[in-house]
């Protein structure tokens, strides 16, 4: 997976670390700082609650294991994601009978490599629709109709689907598009291509939610080196 750089990110990532085990939140720590991301430890819930509440802004993301005395992961993002909607949380555990409690996209299995937790956190991190509601209606299911990718942005057009009024977002790109923004379905090349300003875009479709996806033919170069 490419990794993000100072010219693609808009501000560094910080993620609010939450494990009772040292040993484990001191290799984990050096995993996310290998990734340019700052990050905040906790050894337990409630240590974690009080750093949430006294951060501002709030980190970008909580990895917390999930068997912990006093408090569990889940019941730490629970509480959270009360006080903040937008809130992205990725679980962790060594006991992978657990895994079925939190959703498997959301799930690290311990132990695990300094890439397989990279791609995780990425993953995790990348996930711009995260928290969306309908600014008409207040609805929280859309349709994702196109993104465009530039190499430095990111544009979405979607649609509620309660209300059906379309909406353009525009967020900062973290790495070059690995998967459709909207769905997380595989996106394919669709052999259509397009010109503009005197540039070439690469054609892409979702191939689970059919969205069409226009990537910056710099931009994908990127993704494939």
């Amino acid at each position: 997976m490419a990794r993000p750089t100072a010219a693609t990110r808009a501000r560094t990532k910080t993620v609010l670390l939450v494990d009772d085990d040292r040993f484990v939140r001191r290799v984990t720590q050096q995993m996310l700082s290998s990734q340019n991301l700052n990050v905040v430890e906790a050894g337990g819930g409630p240590e974690a609650l009080g750093i949430w509440e006294a951060s501002q802004p709030h980190p970008d993301l909580v990895l917390t294991d999930i068997n912990m005395p006093d408090m569990s992961g889940i019941d730490l993002i629970e509480h959270l994601v009360r006080c903040d909607k937008n809130l992205k949380a990725l679980y962790m555990s060594g006991y992978t009978e657990l895994a079925g409690s939190v959703p498997a996209r959301l799930f690290i299995a311990k132990p695990f490599s300094r890439g397989e937790l990279a791609t995780k956190v990425w993953s995790a991190l990348n996930r711009p629709l995260h928290g969306w509601t309908c600014g008409g209606c207040s609805h929280t299911r859309y349709e994702g109709l196109a993104a465009s990718d530039d190499g430095e942005t990111l544009a979405l057009t979607l649609q509620c689907g309660n209300c059906a009024e379309k909406q353009v977002k525009v967020v900062d790109i973290l790495y070059p598009l690995e998967c459709c923004p909207f769905c997380e379905g595989p996106v394919l090349l669709s052999g259509d291509a397009l010109i503009d300003d005197m540039e070439d875009h690469l054609g892409q479709t979702c191939d689970s939610c059919r969205a069409q996806i226009v990537v910056h033919s710099m931009a994908f170069a990127r993704a494939a080196s």
